[in-house]
This record gives C-alpha cells, sequence and structure tokens, in this order.
C-alpha cells in the first residue's frame, strides 16, 4: 500500500566509499514499486499468511525475530502476522510478539534478518513514534527513519559489506511505553544504482538502476 502521510521524500547521503541513498515517504514508495516491477525486487505484503501466524523462519532468505520486550533483551522468538491494526486499509501486517503485560499493543522491538545482505530495501511502517534502522553486515546502523510511512535504502556498491543485512523495527519510549507499531510490505532486492543516478540527482520512478554483476 502506499501511505499519504509522509508526502516529501526524505534523502540522506552516507560517505565513501559506499554510497547510499535513504528514502522515505510516497515518491520513496513510488521508486520502490518501480523496483519491483522493473528490476525483479520482491514485495512481502504478508496477505498470503493467515492472521495470527508466528513468522519465524517460514520465508526463505530471511528470519523474523522479536528480540526486546520493553527494554529487557528478549531470546529472539517469533513476529506475528495481524489484521487488528486497520485491516481496513493495510490488510496483513507484522508486529512483535505479544508483551508479557499486555495485549497485542506494538511494544515489542522486532527485526528482520536477511541469510544475505541486500543493495535494496525498504518497509512500510505505521506509528507517528516508529524507528525503523537498517544495518550492514558488520552490524553497523547506516540509518535510522522516524515515523510512518515507506522507508527505504539504496547501496551503491559492489561490496556484499555495504548492503542492508538487518531491518530493526523501534519505536520511541512515550510515557514509558515504547511506542514500536506494525510494519508492512517489505521490499528488497539485487538491484544497483548506475554511478549516473547520483550526479544527476534522480531519485524516484525512472531512476537508473543496473543489475547486480
Amino acid at each position: 500500500m502506499i501511505c499519504g502521510c509522509a508526502v516529501a521524500m526524505f534523502v540522506a547521503w552516507a560517505a565513501e566509499p559506499a554510497k547510499a541513498v535513504f528514502v522515505s515517504g510516497t515518491d520513496a514508495r513510488a521508486t520502490f514499486d518501480d523496483l519491483v516491477a522493473n528490476f525483479d525486487a520482491v514485495l512481502m505484503d504478508f496477505e498470503s499468511f493467515t492472521p495470527g501466524t508466528n513468522l519465524t523462519t517460514q520465508v526463505p532468505g530471511m528470519a523474523f525475530e522479536s528480540v526486546y520486550f520493553f527494554s529487557t533483551l528478549n531470546p529472539p522468538e517469533h513476529v506475528e502476522v495481524t489484521n487488528r491494526v486497520h485491516s481496513e486499509i493495510y490488510g496483513n501486517t507484522i508486529i512483535g510478539s505479544w508483551a508479557p503485560t499486555a495485549v497485542d499493543d506494538g511494544r515489542v522491538i522486532y527485526q528482520i534478518v536477511f541469510d544475505t545482505p541486500h543493495p535494496v530495501a525498504g518497509i512500510f511502517r505505521y506509528r507517528s513514534a516508529a524507528l525503523t534502522t537498517f544495518y550492514n553486515t558488520a552490524g553497523v546502523a547506516l540509518h535510522t527513519a522516524e515515523g510512518s510511512g515507506f522507508h527505504g535504502a539504496i547501496i551503491e556498491s559492489d561490496d556484499p559489506a555495504d548492503w542492508v543485512k538487518r531491518i530493526y523495527i523501534d519505536g520511541q519510549v512515550i510515557d514509558n511505553t515504547r511506542s514500536v507499531g506494525i510494519s508492512d510490505d517489505l521490499i528488497y532486492g539485487d538491484v544497483i544504482p548506475e554511478p549516473a543516478a547520483w550526479s544527476i540527482g534522480v531519485v524516484g520512478v525512472g531512476l537508473i538502476l543496473r543489475r547486480r554483476r
């Protein structure tokens, strides 16, 4: 889905040697939809799963893990497919496993860990206090996006060590409650922007791309 809650696209540039662009908003989502339509990126909207499904390693190439209850480290366990949050708009979404002292309310931090990293990765987030962080293989945080909307990373590098290995789904603490929220529409792929795209400032539909060698 495309959320109208973030109408502007935020761009943040990473330092050399890898070039990276981090995008948020409706234009970002349009860019990633173009990757799906024309460059073999994969869209996972979770509609094929029955609500209540506990996701762990059922999807080839990745693992879903709930990792923190409030501020307490938790042994990784499932992430839940749910239709309890605005299903009339979003359909199925994913959320952290149930908090031990509360209902399924989006308090639990979770993550998506790819078996192998990808130069292109993005996800839709719903919660104004949401924090979405992209990590590389070494565990270095590449960028943290804030708030609702679609957030994505596009890495211009031939070195997989620079790519996105993990997406960490967190939220700000408000009134002593961590506000993590739901996620949907995970998009990932093995396409890399042409260097020319950076020089002419093309970030959006029509972004010049090349396939990974």
